[in-house]
């Protein structure tokens, strides 16, 4: 029987609305649409159905939620007049995004054409839409991307503070340290648009901010890198009279980036000042990989989790945690298991829950189940396996199965594993893992992992503005994960 996503998202509505709360919130239309393969217009119209039958309220900027007090007005959704205008706002968001970098050439018009198969004079129409917003620059033929200052090559003019926790050493922040390819993008960006890097410890910056407010120019912006919140609340004085000087001198304020140390909390956001959290990547990780697992609906699904090493920096057992939180979530009835391998090889089922449940029953583990309703410590339990050689279980969940690996060794292992007992990757068993490591390229092995690329680029226009920067609705800079699927998954 042909699958029908629609009918598959209908049933998942109704059987959510039966255990949600009043006031509590459905996912977005857009993780609808990308978790049951289905159109934003199919998504649309079916809450729209439900909306006119006061089974769930629509709320411009805050979601759908199931009604109780009823938050707001329905939803309204406008939807883009012209194929042009269409084309236009996909490769604005594209420009936006860092995926069409500043400099570069759009696609040619014929290409675009071809590809949609739409006239050439919708493609111009919408080029030259970009042109006149100026996103875009038409020299000769070539529409490029960037005004036309921008194009040409600036000198690194415009001063720009990296700042680090009371040391000069800034090797890690891009080598060793988990948003390094994030900074290296950034410096390239700021680079290309006229702005150069200067280096300072926090412990230099006051006599450096002195120096700005009484002679020197203040700079075009501040980046502090991985600092606790109580290290920035010092700062923020500092901070306030360099916006004075800043406001007065060019008529705008001092951008200020703050990259947030892992666990730190913000009570609130300062006036301009864009905020990294680092805990978002795991989120957007764990969101892409539950959408993903969730429209397979693999009969046999497992987390392999190695808890003798981190994953992104954080532990493995929390990052897998959250990972089946949401997958929870989206559907509560998925039939999910974890097989964990511990940091002490002799720890059975019962300690090793026991263990994680009484570290983490007043912090990271509490607040994973307080993120979504309707998920409790039981589901969780039932659904764990200990076991310090997860290769012994392989046999008892290799037919029609997605195995899920928190390590790109452990994927590299059980790949091999499979090609020694016969079994077909990824007819029988597909594999996907959270790391993207050498060692699995030539054995095509799939993987998701947060788009430092990406993020580089919003990091980088937090301090020039010249592109927006999109962020969470509790002003966070907004993080995006990718999952690249190679030989042993299925796209």
């Amino acid at each position: 029987m042909p699958r029908n996503p629609a009918a598959e998202l209908q049933a998942w509505i109704d059987a959510r609305l039966e255990k949600l709360l009043p006031g509590e919130r459905l996912p977005t239309d857009r993780r609808l649409a990308q978790t049951f393969g289905v159109s934003s217009q199919t998504v649309y119209r079916l809450l729209s159905r439900y909306a006119r039958q006061e089974r769930i309220c629509r709320v411009p900027g805050r979601g759908t939620f199931k009604p109780g007090e009823k938050p707001g007005p329905e939803k309204r959704i406008d939807i883009a007049e012209s194929s042009s205008e269409t084309l236009a706002a996909a490769l604005k968001k594209m420009i936006f995004s860092g995926e069409i970098n500043g400099g570069d050439p759009l696609p040619q018009v014929k290409y675009i054409a071809q590809k949609f198969k739409i006239g050439n004079a919708t493609v111009i129409a919408a080029y030259q839409h970009l042109r006149d917003k100026g996103f875009v620059t038409k020299l000769g033929k070539t529409f490029w991307v960037g005004a036309i200052e921008n194009l040409l090559k600036q000198p690194a003019r415009k001063q720009v503070f990296l700042v680090k926790q009371r040391s000069l050493d800034f090797s890690d922040i891009f080598r060793d340290n988990m948003l390094a390819p994030a900074y290296r993008n950034m410096e390239r960006e700021l680079t290309a648009n006229g702005f150069c890097l200067r280096f300072e410890s926090s412990e230099n910056i006051e006599r450096v901010f002195d120096g700005f407010l009484k002679t020197a120019p203040p700079p075009a912006g501040i980046i502090l890198f991985n600092t606790p919140a109580e290290d920035f609340s010092a700062l923020v004085p500092k901070l306030d009279k360099n916006q004075k000087k800043a406001r007065q001198r060019d008529k705008q304020n001092l951008p200020v980036l703050l990259d947030l140390r892992q666990g730190a909390f913000l009570d609130k956001i300062p006036r301009d000042v864009s905020v990294i959290s680092r805990g978002h990547f795991t989120t957007s990780g764990t969101q892409t990989m539950a959408e993903y697992i969730v429209r397979r609906k693999k009969k046999n699904t497992v987390i392999f989790v190695d808890c003798t090493r981190t994953v992104w920096n954080i532990g493995a057992d929390a990052f897998m945690i959250k990972l089946w939180v949401e997958v929870f979530n989206l559907n509560p009835e998925f039939s999910l298991k974890m097989v964990v391998k511990p940091e002490n090889p002799g720890m059975k089922t019962d300690e090793f829950i026991q263990m994680y449940l009484d570290s983490f029953k007043k912090g990271n583990f509490k607040v994973q189940l307080a993120k979504y309703r309707g998920i409790t410590v039981a589901d969780l339990q039932k659904n764990i396996t200990v076991c310090a050689d997860p290769q012994t279980l392989f046999h008892t969940c290799a037919e029609n199965a997605l195995w899920v690996f928190s390590h790109a060794s452990n994927a590299v292992a059980a790949y091999r594993w499979c090609a020694g007992h016969g079994v077909k990757v990824p007819n029988q068993v597909s594999m996907i893992s959270f790391e993207n490591s050498a060692d699995c390229y030539h054995l095509g092995i799939s993987y998701c992992d947060p788009d430092m690329e990406k993020f580089g680029h919003s990091m980088a226009h937090a301090i020039s503005g010249i592109y927006p920067v999109e962020k969470t609705t509790k002003g966070f800079i907004r993080t995006h994960a990718r999952l690249l699927h190679r030989l042993t998954s299925e796209p």
